[in-house]
């Protein structure tokens, strides 16, 4: 069984946090424009240092991504769970009531009533002392429970029965600059859909999930 691309467009969710699945970030310094293209500095771990970023030619800038994009699948509808760490200001909008949240360390809620064209957060603010990061989207009913389980029961259910799981695509190992699985902890964990692929560390977890018959291959 060949396991995908884990994009904020595939029909599968394989995360109760679905911020994993969140598209690379898209920088904007204009309401009317959806992507400026100007090169936003990021953390290690994928994070702006700072936003609004100011390089001093263009506006400064905010950045943006989506998430439960074309999932081809009716996604849950209910309250969402965002969390985040550091000091800054969050917006969540499209399928859920445009709406500002502040502060970090807080669970916010937001309700998406009529799932279908996905969701569009933007972080409009981010102190460079105490920046925005480790952002969690939490589907619903899964608030208490995301730390501990983190792959959503039906995508996990779906991989039983199978003798051989191949993570080739969800580990993203081809073209891939990590050579060898002791690297694999520097890649960041946040955002799959940057193109860097899910940690070897996480597919040993599903593997462990899904069953102690299951075998995994890269």
């Amino acid at each position: 069984m060949n396991v995908e691309y884990v994009r904020d467009w595939t029909p599968t969710t394989p995360f109760v946090n679905v911020f994993r699945e969140a598209r690379p970030w898209i920088p904007s310094g204009d309401p009317n424009v959806w992507d400026s293209g100007v090169d936003v500095p990021l953390d290690a771990q994928g994070y702006p240092l700072e936003i609004p970023y100011d390089n001093g030619v263009d506006p400064p800038q905010i950045l943006q991504t989506v998430l439960l994009f074309a999932t081809n699948w009716d996604y849950p509808s209910g309250t969402y769970t965002l969390v985040y760490d550091g000091d800054g200001e969050v917006e969540v909008s499209l399928d859920s009531p445009e709406d500002y949240y502040v502060g970090g360390g807080i669970c916010h809620r937001f309700s998406v009533r009529n799932p279908d064209a996905g969701l569009i957060l933007k972080i409009l603010r981010s102190n460079k002392d105490n920046p925005v990061r480790n952002i969690r989207v939490i589907l619903p009913g899964f608030e208490t429970a995301y730390e501990v389980q983190p792959f959503h029961p039906t995508y996990v259910g779906r991989l039983r029965g199978f003798s051989v799981i191949r993570f080739m695509d969800w580990n993203e190992t081809n073209e891939n600059e990590i050579g060898r699985e002791d690297d694999a902890g520097q890649r960041p964990s946040v955002q799959a859909a940057q193109g860097r692929g899910i940690r070897v560390h996480d597919s040993t977890r599903e593997r462990g999930r899904v069953g102690p018959v299951v075998h995994g291959s890269s």
